[in-house]
C-alpha cells in the first residue's frame, strides 16, 4: 500500500514523528482517570506530571469505592513512593495569575499537606512571558507510557460519557456536585512516548534548573483494561512555546492547524473550549467559501465557563462565529453546543480535531490565539496515510464523539453518515424537546466592540507589539475588577 504524504512534517508542522506500538483515545474523565490509576500502580522509576492545574485531592475512581489504596491522587502518589524505593514523582504546575483564583482556588499554597516525601517534588513553573501560562497537560510513566490531552489532574473533571444528571460520583472534594464535564486524552507508548518524555524533562529543567536523566528502557507496560484503538503507527508531536529569555518561540501547533484545514476534503470536525484565533477562523472561512470545500462541524460550549471567560473570550468568539457564517455561502457550516436532558449544557473542555478519516488530533491547544503562540502547548496527531485500520480508528473517534453528544451509538452515527452520502451535517439528528443532542449556537449581540477587546492582552498570540497606553489602562481595570471578585469570593467562603 502506498502511504500518503503526511500533513505533520518534522521540523515544520510538527516537532517530531515517532512510532507508537499502541495508542488509545480516552473520552471523558472516567476513562482517562481509571487508565491513569492503573498506569501509576505499574510505575517503577518515575512519574512526571505537567499541567496547567494540579490538585492533590483529585479522585481517580470515585465510582469504585473500597480499594485499600487512596483514591485521591496526592496521597496515592505519596504511598507509591514510600513503597517503591526506586520511584520518584515530579509534578510541575503553572505558577498562575491571581486572575484565575476564583476558578482555581489557592491550590498551590493550601493543598500541599500530603507532599512531604523526599522523592516527591512539586514545583511551580514561572518560566514564561508575563501573562502567558504553562498549558501542556501530560503524564509520563517511566518514559514508556504517556497521556496527553486536555485534562488537568484537578477537581471537577471526572465524568462518564452518560453525563447523567444524578451521577452520585460527580462531586468535588467537599462533596459538592458540579456540572457535566467533557474532555479527552490520548495514551500511547513506544518511541513516541520517549519523545514526550524528552519534552517533559526539558520543561522540568527550564522551570527548575534540575536535569532529569532518561529512565533506562524497561519491559513494555500497558494497562490490561486499556484497549488500544490503533497499533503500529506513527504519531506526530506539535508544540507551542512562546519566545522567552534567549529562547525562540515555537509555533508548530498553528502551522499544523493551517495545514490540516487546507488538506481536508470532505469534513472537518472540531471540539474546542475556545474559538478566538483569527488565523484559524480565516483558514476555515476560505474553505467554506469554496464551492466544493469540506463541511465544518464545530462543537463548542454553549457559554464560556466563569465570569472572566464569558466577559472576554466569549465576546471574541462571537466575532469569529459571525465571520464563519458570512463565509458559509454553500451551507456547509454547523456550530453546535451539546445539551443534556433538554436543558443542561455540557461543559466542553476538549481540544480535538478529526479531518475526514485521515487525521485525528488531541492535545492541550484550543482554537485561541494564546494557544498558537503565547502559552506552552502540546498536541499529538495520528494520520492514516491511507492505512485502512487507521482510517477506521480515526473515523471511529469522530463517531464516538458524535454518538455521545446526540445520545446514540457509534454504529448508528456511522450508518447515518453512510446514508447521507458522507455528510456529517446531514447525519446529525435534530434534538427533540427535552432530549439530549447538539443544539445550534445562535448568533448573539456584541456588548463590547471586538476591536477594543482585541486591544487588551486577553488572548495574545505572542507576536504582537506592546499594548498602547489605552489598552494598558483597560487591562489594569480588568485586573482591578478581578481582584475585587477574588476578594469577594473568598470572603463568602
Amino acid at each position: 500500500m502506498t502511504l500518503l504524504e503526511p500533513v505533520a512534517r518534522a521540523g515544520d508542522t510538527c516537532w517530531r514523528r515517532e512510532h507508537a506500538d499502541r495508542c488509545a483515545f480516552l473520552i471523558d474523565g472516567a476513562s482517562y482517570f481509571s487508565a491513569l490509576k492503573a498506569a501509576l500502580l505499574g510505575a517503577r522509576r518515575r512519574v512526571l506530571i505537567l499541567g496547567w492545574d494540579f490538585h492533590g485531592r483529585t479522585r481517580l475512581e470515585p465510582h469504585r469505592p473500597g480499594s485499600d489504596l487512596p483514591d485521591e491522587i496526592g496521597p496515592l502518589l505519596e504511598i507509591l513512593v514510600k513503597r517503591r524505593p526506586e520511584l520518584r514523582v515530579h509534578v510541575l504546575e503553572w505558577d498562575y495569575s491571581m486572575l484565575y483564583a476564583v476558578e482555581r482556588g489557592l491550590g498551590p499554597w493550601t493543598d500541599l499537606g500530603w507532599c512531604n516525601h523526599p522523592r516527591f517534588a512539586f514545583e511551580l513553573d514561572d518560566r514564561h512571558p508575563l501573562g502567558a501560562s504553562q498549558h501542556q497537560k501530560l503524564v509520563v510513566i517511566d518514559d514508556a507510557l504517556v497521556f496527553v490531552g486536555g485534562f488537568d489532574l484537578t477537581l471537577r473533571r471526572w465524568d462518564t460519557p452518560a453525563h447523567a444528571a444524578g451521577e452520585v460520583a460527580r462531586v468535588d472534594s467537599a462533596g459538592k456536585p458540579y456540572a457535566a464535564f467533557h474532555d479527552a486524552q490520548l495514551a500511547f507508548d513506544g518511541g513516541a512516548a520517549r519523545a514526550l518524555a524528552d519534552l517533559a524533562r526539558a520543561r522540568w529543567w527550564r522551570a527548575t534548573g534540575e536535569s532529569l536523566e532518561p529512565v533506562p528502557e524497561l519491559p513494555a507496560f500497558w494497562p490490561d483494561a486499556l484497549t488500544p484503538d490503533a497499533r503500529d503507527c506513527a504519531l506526530a508531536i506539535a508544540r507551542t512555546e512562546p519566545p522567552f529569555a534567549s529562547e525562540p518561540g515555537v509555533r508548530e501547533v498553528q502551522k499544523l492547524w493551517l495545514a490540516s484545514i487546507a488538506r481536508a476534503r470532505r469534513s472537518i470536525y472540531i471540539e474546542s473550549q475556545y474559538f478566538t484565533a483569527p488565523c484559524t477562523a480565516e483558514a476555515l472561512c476560505e474553505r467554506l467559501a469554496e464551492r466544493d470545500g469540506p463541511e465544518l462541524v464545530l462543537v463548542l460550549p454553549a457559554r464560556c465557563s466563569g465570569w472572566l471567560e464569558e466577559s472576554t473570550m466569549g465576546r471574541l468568539r462571537i466575532e469569529l462565529l459571525r465571520a464563519l457564517r458570512s463565509a458559509d455561502r454553500f451551507r456547509r457550516l454547523g456550530v453546535f453546543a451539546p445539551i443534556l436532558d433538554g436543558e443542561r449544557p455540557l461543559n466542553v473542555h476538549s481540544k480535538i480535531c478529526v479531518i475526514d478519516d485521515s487525521l485525528a488530533r488531541i492535545g492541550s491547544a484550543n482554537l485561541s490565539s494564546r494557544s498558537m503562540g503565547f502559552d506552552s502547548e502540546c498536541d499529538v496527531v495520528l494520520e492514516s496515510q491511507g492505512r485502512l485500520d487507521l482510517r477506521s480508528a480515526i473515523a471511529g473517534l469522530r463517531n464516538r464523539l458524535l454518538a455521545e453528544h446526540t445520545g446514540g451509538s457509534p454504529e448508528e452515527i456511522e450508518s447515518r453518515i453512510a446514508r447521507a452520502g458522507g455528510s456529517l451535517l446531514a447525519a446529525i439528528p435534530k434534538r427533540g424537546e427535552g432530549a439530549r443532542g447538539l443544539e445550534p449556537i445562535a448568533d448573539a449581540p456584541v456588548a463590547v466592540p471586538a476591536d477594543w477587546m482585541r486591544s487588551l492582552p486577553i488572548d495574545p498570540d505572542g507576536a504582537r507589539p506592546s499594548p498602547s497606553r489605552a489598552s494598558r489602562l483597560g487591562f489594569c481595570l480588568t485586573v482591578l475588577w478581578a481582584a475585587l471578585r477574588v476578594s469577594a469570593s473568598f470572603l463568602r467562603r
